[in-house]
């Protein structure tokens, strides 16, 4: 799979993909696994009960090209930090709420 094409899986659901592999990273140091999607080591985004949240934490040019292309996606998607993105992805369900609320824009 090409970069884009790993974008738009994700973006579509699906739960495996990769590209740029490399003796370090086999299944690609951009790759789908279940619904986090990877840069390297780093989640930069992840499926939360039918919403794409997007790690908005800046990082390096190609990692913010990445991060672009997930914002471009016709996917229902939030931009939040990295500490917001690991809270939710160890205690998603107390934050529930609170996600769908960001998503309508009412203030927290």
């Amino acid at each position: 799979m090409t970069v884009n094409e790993v974008i738009e899986a994700f973006a579509r659901g699906e739960m495996s993909g990769g590209a740029s592999r490399c003796k370090n990273y086999p299944k690609g140091r951009l790759r789908i696994e279940g619904d986090k999607l990877y840069n390297y080591n780093t989640v930069i985004a992840y499926w939360f009960n039918g919403i794409m949240l997007i790690n908005g934490t800046r990082y390096s040019r190609t990692t913010s090209v990445h991060q672009n292309r997930l914002k471009r996606q016709d996917v229902k998607k939030l931009v939040v930090d990295e500490d917001i993105l690991k809270e939710v992805m160890r205690h998603g369900n107390l934050y529930v709420d609170t996600i769908k609320d960001m998503l309508r824009g009412e203030s927290i």
